[in-house]
């Protein structure tokens, strides 16, 4: 593939091409503020360009113009669908920024520093989002500099790889943000984090991320933000207590909290606030999002689950989830609106899986992930075997033992889920029967437009890649296919 080039750009394009109209009296028919209404609703990034590509220099595209225009200047990925000031020097672009601004929700301003400068980007009632960098800190005194800041619309707050002792001057100033919905704290070093969790107990965020953050010891000297995480000196392992813990559950149960996710801590709460927790985790019906990383499940099993479950996305990473977690969470996927469930780097289980297989036909999920879990053809055979009675749109099985056999029970069970669109067994130990069998499977789906299947890194041949190439030539369907066996085998219909 080349350089830069995204899975579905082709596809992607015949959209944008259909979509426009290259007679310009024509274009001027549809109303700017209609088409982008339509632009707007196009949440991935290639699609959006491609669908504004077709209008350029058009009077259809009204402001929208000038967002395709800024993105020749900062990039496609700091235009849509955030606007992203990194590590700007200049006002250069300053005219343009101000007349987008009113399209987006928020301007992200990225490793910057210089307030006067940030405040060239925006008006009296443009909302912040401001995110640390290890390449440009806020100059020292680092109180007056917080205080200035907090003169900004800011609803987002991303601290990232921060000394504790700026940390705990940031921590000071939060409850002066008055509109701050949003927090991240990643790759930091704290005195304590009794602060972090008091002012989250009382807080108006919605949004929270606790990523990897490091309890420094009395006796550890060296905090220079610069310095790489295995080299740091006094670090402690950081564990949340019951008081912690309490507080996380007194925000959520008094907040509309949209998004939660935590990684890198241990646990020594007591069983009873664990509970309580995830009990009222899984009961706030504003919260879409819970991400669980590098912490342990206790407490997790007793969950009483509220019905139906309102999150659309759970994801579980670098875990002991183990099969009574499974079953647990089976329990809350089943009658639930979860779209998304994505188990990563943990270490599965036949039963686990099983369970999973099972709670499928009887749950709304859309996509599921288990990658590097030790998935083998056994765990296979049983996801193949629910995949007609599921809503699976998408499956993702990268980084397991999937071998021919696993891959030929999925490719069965494939033709008979049409609604299975996209298909990821990249990474796994697949042959060519495998793969010609998946190939077959997938290229004989109905025309259903981005129906995609990836085999990359698995055990093939460049003979077994001409093969797979004339298989998939015999399928009108088929968009287009790559065949690269040390790096990607990837197949797009449209």
């Amino acid at each position: 593939m080349p350089a830069g080039k995204r899975i579905g750009d082709d596809a992607d394009k015949q959209v944008a091409k259909k979509l426009a109209i290259s007679n310009d009296s024509q274009v001027c028919r549809f109303p700017s503020d209609i088409m982008q209404r339509v632009a707007f609703f196009i949440q991935d990034q290639a699609t959006f360009f491609c669908f504004l590509e077709g209008y350029v220099e058009s009077e259809a595209l009204g402001s929208l113009q000038l967002v395709w225009d800024l993105s020749k200047t900062l990039g496609r990925r700091n235009v849509w669908p955030e606007l992203k000031l990194c590590e700007l020097k200049t006002v250069d672009c300053a005219p343009v920024v101000l007349a987008v601004g009113p399209l987006y929700p928020t301007v992200h301003f990225i490793g910057m520093s210089d307030i006067d400068l940030m405040q060239q980007f925006l008006t009296p009632s443009t909302r912040v989002a401001w995110h640390s960098s290890s390449k440009c800190t806020p100059p020292e005194p680092w109180g007056p500099w917080y205080k200035r800041l907090s003169m900004l619309n800011l609803v987002h707050v991303h601290e990232d790889n921060c000394a504790a002792e700026r940390l705990e001057m940031s921590l000071a100033y939060f409850p002066d943000f008055a509109l701050l919905r949003a927090l991240e704290i990643s790759n930091c070093r704290v005195y304590s984090m009794d602060p972090i969790f008091e002012f989250v107990r009382h807080s108006k965020l919605t949004s929270l991320k606790l990523f990897s953050i490091q309890l420094q010891s009395e006796d550890g000297n060296d905090t220079n933000e610069n310095q790489d995480e295995e080299d740091q000196g006094g670090w402690e392992e950081n564990t949340l207590t019951t008081k912690h813990i309490q507080d996380l559950t007194f925000w959520i149960k008094h907040q509309p909290v949209k998004s939660f996710r935590w990684s890198g801590f241990t646990l020594a709460a007591k069983p009873t606030a664990l509970k309580l927790f995830y009990d009222t985790l899984f009961a706030c019906d504003t919260l879409r999002s819970f991400y669980h990383s590098d912490v342990p499940m206790l407490g997790f099993t007793s969950t009483t689950w509220s019905k139906p479950l309102q999150i659309d996305q759970l994801t579980f990473e670098a875990t002991d989830f183990n099969v009574d977690d499974m079953e647990a969470l089976c329990q809350g996927l089943a009658d639930s609106r979860v779209l998304t469930f994505e188990l990563n780097t943990s270490e599965g289980s036949h039963e686990g899986f099983q369970a999973l297989a099972n709670a499928l036909p009887l749950t709304q999920l859309q996509e599921v992930g288990i990658f590097y879990s030790e998935l083998d053809d056994e765990d296979c055979g049983y996801l193949a075997a629910a995949l007609s009675n599921s809503k699976l749109a998408k499956l993702n099985l990268a980084g397991n033992s999937v071998t021919n056999v696993g891959a030929i029970v999925l490719a069965k069970h494939i033709k008979e889920s049409p609604h299975l669109v996209r298909l990821d067994v990249s990474c796994n130990r697949i042959q060519y029967l495998g793969a010609s069998a998946l190939v077959q499977a997938m290229g004989g789906h109905p025309r259903i437009p981005n129906t995609l299947l990836l085999l990359y890194q698995n055990k093939l041949d460049e003979a077994d890649e001409k093969g797979l190439k004339s298989i998939a030539d015999q399928f009108s369907a088929t968009h287009r296919c790559y065949l690269k066996r040390d790096h990607y085998v990837e197949m797009e219909l449209s």
